[in-house]
């Protein structure tokens, strides 16, 4: 294995000599936080297991990619998890993995795959079982070792061992074609019937993040976007959160909904719940009433429902109020009992969502309603955690302190600022805990001045640890002063400056994930330099497409959707493919525009319900 200092990739797999780049390989105890330790392990367990899907095993064709990446992503998860059991790490595969995917393969420009085939391999190993699931991939690496595979070969091993092992019904091809040669995924609408409470009805349809999106016709279903799936539920009568493949109803292709009676049911006031510990890859829908008791429990109860099913609820929930699908009154209550939660899984499910609402807020009336509702949600975990580096639950208030000092919880911002200058002082002495320095080096840079981002600079091109250097550069990015932010991208575009083309993105990313002046500044020196820009980031794997996506995250008005029109008609020959990354932003800032209109009211009288007055107009 051997790292490189300037290489765009994280890592790459090559047989025999894997390359790395720094900050995926290198890590310092005591200087470096557990989280960088986590990446490292991921990266590399990634890069391993490339060396037998990948290079052992290789794809026939390049449509089948996805048995790369997806099942290096998946196996890198059974690595960490043998060498590090206390990180409990397939605890975030669903947030890390099925969700993160739900939001990107929401689209109608979404490719088939790509994106969700980690997801759909953890949802196979549970229909078919672990040992069957095992046994069926040493069948297809072993079977075809040396050579090339396309995805045929592997439901073919898989399904002579599903038959082996006594699952005489199982045909892999016919349900996972489904998955991989359509876009986009399921919704599951559950509904108890009302008349017979023992009757429950499952009904599918695809899910979208605006439904009225134009089609562009690049890719056609061949099963007219319906799925064959893997479905489980439980309930409050029941609380069974230990499912196995034995425990799944299917949910076919050929069928629009299906009903089952069961003895498991609740009485009337009762919930259910779907997607048991989130093994599907599909998003779930109930009736209201449901939804309402779902919320009521977390209230009352939230240890009832495991913290995986807590983060899918929300998630679910508050997507789809975005879609059309459910009332942001309703989503909303979903967030009601979170200042009684403590879970990592659970804030950075919702911290998305919240995130996304306060870039929706910034400029209206309720952003400072919005800011306070946040606020006052973290105050109970941030005191039953402690601002201290807990131990095993470093990950729960790393993220807390996190949220804490960016929505402007002041007991957080003043010891960012304190401890910051503190190491100004003495700069050979750094008493910052390794868990919060990104945070308090983003916030001492934010809510201070240019001695605070000269001393970051310089520290910055003094260190020799990877992680340390990392988390500099992106307070670099954290002023809210003009004049800074305007010098600070000055320096990590200037050619052989200090801060090399792969880290700039970096800095970028900070900077637009700040304050609206910060978002502003950057998409003008953008604009006004687009072909350097161009020229720079498609250099870099990806980098294009991430630099669009962090730029417009938060488009949301007219004026925001014709400034990406126009840079469409005008750069659309002279950038080719590139072109995608623009038209896939102004689908989401269309998305954006209509969800503002349609739900700014709902979000008023909920803020005002929690008691976070916003001003009149």
């Amino acid at each position: 294995m051997m790292v490189v200092p300037d290489f765009s990739f994280k890592a790459m797999e090559n047989w025999g000599l894997i390359m790395f780049r720094e900050n995926c390989m290198l890590y310092k105890p005591g200087v470096s936080s557990a989280v960088d330790k986590q990446l490292v392990s991921l990266v590399v367990s990634h890069e391993l297991a490339h060396q037998w899907f990948g290079n052992l095993l290789t794809p026939a064709w390049w449509d089948d990619l996805w048995l790369n990446e997806g099942f290096a992503t998946y196996m890198m998860y059974n690595g960490m998890d043998h060498t590090n059991p206390d990180w409990h790490v397939f605890d975030f595969f669903a947030l890390d993995n099925v969700q993160a995917a739900f939001s990107m393969d929401s689209l109608k420009s979404s490719h088939p795959i790509y994106i969700l085939g980690a997801s759909i391999i953890r949802m196979m190993k549970h229909f078919l079982g672990e040992k069957t699931f095992r046994r069926g991939l040493k069948r297809y690496l072993s079977g075809r070792r040396y050579g090339v595979a396309t995805h045929n070969d592997l439901w073919a091993a898989l399904t002579q061992q599903a038959r082996r092992d006594g699952k005489t019904n199982m045909d892999i091809k016919s349900i996972m074609d489904t998955w991989i040669l359509q876009m986009n995924y399921p919704l599951i609408t559950v509904t108890q019937d009302s008349q017979i409470p023992f009757r429950l009805s499952f009904r599918q349809e695809r899910y979208l993040t605006d439904p009225n999106a134009t089609d562009p016709g690049k890719h056609k279903s061949p099963y007219n976007y319906f799925w064959t799936v893997p479905l489980t539920f439980t309930s409050s009568k029941t609380l069974k959160f230990n499912h196995t493949d034995a425990d799944i109803t299917w949910l076919t292709k050929d069928h629009y909904s299906i009903e089952i009676l069961s003895n498991d049911l609740p009485e009337t006031g009762g919930w259910i719940l779907a997607n048991v510990q989130q093994y599907g890859y599909y998003r779930v829908n109930y009736q209201l009433s449901n939804w309402d008791a779902l919320a009521r429990q977390l209230v009352e109860n939230k240890e009832a429902i495991p913290a995986i099913n807590r983060a899918q609820i929300i998630d679910d929930a508050m997507s789809l109020a975005r879609s059309g699908h459910l009332t942001m009154e309703t989503a909303l209550k979903t967030l009601k009992y979170i200042n009684n939660e403590t879970s990592y899984i659970v804030w950075k499910a919702a911290s998305s969502h919240l995130n996304y609402l306060s870039g929706m807020l910034s400029l209206t009336p309720a952003f400072g309603a919005f800011q306070s509702f946040v606020k006052d949600k973290l105050a109970q975990p941030l005191e039953t955690l402690g601002m201290t580096n807990a131990g095993s639950s470093h990950s729960d208030i790393r993220l807390l302190v996190s949220l804490a000092c960016s929505y402007g919880v002041e007991t957080c911002e003043t010891r960012a600022q304190s401890e910051f200058s503190q190491w100004m002082v003495n700069p050979s002495r750094n008493l910052i805990d390794v868990e919060f320095k990104e945070t308090f080096y983003c916030t001492a840079i934010r809510k201070c001045g240019w001695e605070e981002w000269q001393f970051a600079m310089k520290m910055y091109k003094q260190s020799d640890v990877t992680s340390e250097q990392q988390s500099l550069l992106r307070a670099l990015g954290c002023s809210e002063l003009p004049w800074i932010l305007n010098y600070c991208l000055q320096v990590i575009t200037r050619k052989n400056g200090p801060i090399r083309l792969q880290d700039a993105s970096t800095v970028i990313n900070s900077m637009t994930a700040g304050s609206i002046n910060a978002k502003n500044l950057v998409w003008r020196l953008f604009k006004t330099n687009f072909d350097l820009f161009y020229n720079e980031f498609t250099k870099l794997m990806s980098g294009w497409s991430k630099l669009i996506e962090s730029l417009t995250a938060t488009f949301n008005t007219e004026l925001d959707y014709q400034e990406l029109q126009q840079l469409v008609v005008s750069k659309a020959d002279s950038i080719g493919a590139g072109v995608k990354a623009l038209r896939d932003a102004m689908q989401k800032t269309r998305t954006n525009i209509q969800w503002k209109s349609k739900n700014y009211q709902a979000i008023v009288d909920f803020l005002e319900g929690e008691g976070c007055a916003v001003p009149a107009v």
